[in-house]
This record gives structure tokens, sequence and C-alpha cells, in this order.
């Protein structure tokens, strides 16, 4: 096999893994290069994976998709996402689930988003509700088993009986929800990053003040080394959990 044939075996094989996998953090995405590498006998290098990364973005593109590095808004860690670029927002979803469960996931997004007033989170108790009453022949077992596949695979994320939208929603299905789901006038920008708010929502403690951040961008903002706790636009005090700001804050760069 000479270098050329080697190089496409090499691309092949790891669009193919990375399809099975969906979703992967940077060092994930490195480690499956690492070990494609030493099948095809190619040396590894961290500049050569990021020339690789590109390689492998042209080639895909072509074909309606892309791997796209994301930020996670929670904690600040990257993401290497499958993305289908169709202009057919729930794609993704057919290959994985029945019509019926896409709709059951149309209705959890919509609630999701809908529920401004819970800094975009739904309860476990509401999410059951509201997809029984979709008249499917679901129980109250088989929702919770669905439930539990949006999150495993990254849809949907659980914190404290309370669900939000995860990494690959945000990834993918942004454009919907600006179209199909929120007015323009209900898209909140975050003043950090300037992405649109869909999910990891802080606000400020003083009810009278609409400031909001992504939960990883008030850790930015009001770091440990911060000396000042107070809201840009109100400026009084903002109670902050103190394990958001606590962690280590993750840099682009670094990858």
């Amino acid at each position: 096999m000479d270098s050329s044939q080697n190089r496409n075996y090499l691309n092949s094989l790891f669009i193919q893994a990375f399809m099975a996998k969906k979703i992967l953090s940077i060092e994930e995405t490195k480690t499956l290069y690492s070990k494609i590498c030493d099948a095809c006998e190619v040396i590894y290098s961290d500049n050569s994976f990021e020339n690789f990364m590109k390689e492998i973005h042209n080639t895909l593109i072509k074909i309606d998709f892309d791997i796209k590095r994301i930020q996670s808004k929670s904690d600040g860690h990257f993401f290497y996402i499958w993305i289908n670029l169709i202009n057919d927002d729930f794609t993704q979803l057919s290959t994985q689930y029945t019509q019926n469960e896409i709709v059951i996931f149309k209705r959890i997004l919509e609630l999701i988003m809908e529920n401004y007033s819970e800094n975009y989170q739904l309860s476990s108790t509401d999410a059951i509700r509201e997809i029984s009453k979709l008249k499917y022949s679901f129980t109250k077992k088989d929702i919770e088993a669905l439930l539990k596949r949006f999150q495993k695979d990254r849809w949907i994320m659980e914190k404290e009986g309370k669900y939000s939208l995860d990494i690959r929603s945000i990834a993918e299905l942004s454009e919907y929800i600006k179209k199909n789901i929120l007015n323009e006038d209900e898209l909140i920008e975050c003043p950090i990053c300037l992405d649109y708010i869909f999910s990891n929502v802080e606000r400020c403690s003083n009810p009278d003040c609409d400031y909001y951040l992504h939960t990883y961008c008030l850790a930015i903002k009001f770091g440990k080394n911060s000396y000042s706790k107070r809201c840009p636009k109100c400026k009084e005090l903002w109670d902050i959990d103190e394990n958001i700001i606590s962690g280590e804050i993750e840099d682009e760069d670094n990858y």
C-alpha cells in the first residue's frame, strides 16, 4: 500500500470509528487518532492531529457532514461532535430513534426552552407527565428508559431532578430552536462568549436584574482571582456558588 492509499485508509478508519461514537472529548479524539495511526503505520504528533482534523473537515463537508469542536458551557471542556449539515435538524436522531421517540424528544425540547422562568430546565416529573399526554403506548418505565437514552446520547442532561439541553442539542439544534421555538425577543446572548444561552444558565442574584451568563462564562467572569463579585449591569453583589468558580478554567489555546 503506497502512502496515499495508506492515508486514505487512515481517513476512512477514523471517520467510521468517530461516526460510531458521535461525540468524544479532545483527548479521546487524539487517542482514537493515535491508535489508528499505529494501525496504519503513520507517525502521530499533536501537529499532525490538528492538520488531520482539518483534512477530515474538508472531506466531510463535501458530503454534508462535519466533526465540529464545541466547548461545553457548563464546565468549559472541549469536545468533537459528529454533525449533519443537511438542513433537516432531526436527521441525526432518525438514525437512532423511532418516529414516535423523535416526536417525544421534540416535545421535551420545546418544554425545556419554553421554561424560561426556570432557566431552561424541566423537572423529571413534568417531563414524564407531558410525555404521557402524547397518548403513545409508553409506560412510565418506558419513558424513564427513553429519557436515559437521550441523556446517554448527550441530547439532554439531568441534574437534581431537572432536565436541560446537553452539548449535542446545543451543537445541532440551535438553529432549530431559534427558528421554531423561541421568538427573537426571547433570545438571550451571553455577554462573555456571545453565543445564545440555551442551557447552563446563571442569572444575577438581584431578582429585578435580567443579566444572564452561561455557567462556565460566569466562572471566567468571576473566577477565584477576580476582585469583584458584582453584577456588571445592576452592580449588586452576585451570590455565586463557589463550586462554579473553584475549578480550573479550560482554555482552547491548550488544544
